[in-house]
C-alpha cells in the first residue's frame, strides 16, 4: 500500500545542499520513491511551521521507505553530506488507496 515521507527542513546553510540533494534524488528513486512536493514553501493555516521547506515523496509501501531510510548507502554516505546544513523533521506515514 503506498505510503508517503515528509521531510520538514529548517535550513541553517543554503550553501552545500547540492551534492546531498543530487545523491538522495537517485537513492529515493532506486527504491521506489518519487517527488510530489519538492522543496515547496509550506503555509500554516492552522498551528505554526517553523521550518523553511516542505518535501512529500510517494513510496509504494512503508517497506520500501525503511529500506531507504535503513540502507548502507543513505545512512554512511549520502545523509552525512546534510551535516550542518539543516534541522530535519522526517515521517513516514501509511497512505490510502
Amino acid at each position: 500500500m503506498v505510503a508517503y515521507m515528509a521531510v520538514l527542513t529548517k535550513v541553517v546553510s543554503l550553501e552545500g545542499w547540492e551534492p546531498y540533494q543530487a545523491r538522495v534524488a537517485d537513492c529515493i528513486a532506486r527504491n521506489g520513491g518519487e517527488y510530489v512536493v519538492r522543496r515547496g514553501q509550506a503555509q500554516a493555516l492552522e498551528g505554526s511551521f517553523a521550518h523553511d521547506r516542505f518535501t512529500l515523496f510517494r513510496f509504494p509501501s512503508l517497506e520500501a521507505i525503511e529500506h531507504f531510510w535503513n540502507s548502507a548507502e543513505y545512512q554512511n554516505e549520502i545523509k552525512p553530506l546534510r551535516d550542518g546544513l539543516g534541522v530535519l523533521d522526517v515521517w513516514a506515514v501509511q497512505g490510502v488507496e
